[in-house]
């Protein structure tokens, strides 16, 4: 059991608007997002956003507000592992179209086996991406507590995954998902979204 929050408290300043209430293949990316974490077996789907963050939420979804103002999407997190009343939370960032449910099944799957304290895929270049992982609360709030309390540290949710037990789920381990490509491809502007409504190969 587990349960899912999607990360959507960002300025989406790169966008020019609120990303999360653009609409991709026929729904907005917030609720696409929601859809995704409830077929992978969410037990509940909540949304986390900045405190000035004025993005629209279907009414079916709880809003949690963050507490670390310009912390970036580690203050989302550690929003998501306070608020999560399970042992393992699903974090998902609203600006990752494909990332489906068959992949965070994986990383659900990758957290619980391997005993880690968080899972996280990684492209096919190699680099992660722990805006569509599983985290233990318990050990992941504590480091994102710490992190976040500290003047000196880096905001970067690789912070947190630096200094966790991380899973890394290579591309390999997803490969033969379907789209396995396009999963990870997240859009942060309007080039990278008309780019992906296009059906281009993704440049990650």
């Amino acid at each position: 059991m587990f349960e899912a929050f999607i990360l959507a408290g960002g300025t989406s300043s790169r966008m020019g608007r609120d990303k999360a209430s653009i609409e991709f293949e026929g729904e907005t990316l917030i609720k696409r997002t929601a859809s995704t974490l409830r077929e992978a077996g969410a037990t509940s789907v909540s949304v986390v956003l900045s405190k000035r963050s004025e993005t629209a939420v279907p009414d079916a979804l709880p809003v949690i507000r963050d507490e670390f103002p310009e912390a970036g999407a580690l203050a989302g997190i550690h929003a998501a592992l306070k608020a999560c009343g399970s042992e393992i939370a699903f974090v998902a960032a609203c600006d990752l179209p494909f990332a489906g449910s068959d992949l965070a099944r994986l990383l659900i799957e990758a957290l619980e086996l391997s005993g880690a304290d968080c899972a996280v895929p990684a492209q096919r270049d190699g680099r992660l991406q722990p805006l569509f992982g599983a985290y233990r609360k318990d050990p992941a709030l504590d480091v994102a507590i710490r992190i976040l309390e500290d003047p000196a540290a880096s905001n970067a949710v690789a912070s947190l995954t630096d200094k966790l037990r991380t899973r890394t789920l290579p591309f390999d381990e997803y490969s033969g998902l379907a789209n396995a490509d396009r999963l990870l491809l997240n859009v942060n502007t309007p080039e990278e979204l008309e780019e992906a409504a296009s059906g281009k190969r993704p440049r990650i």
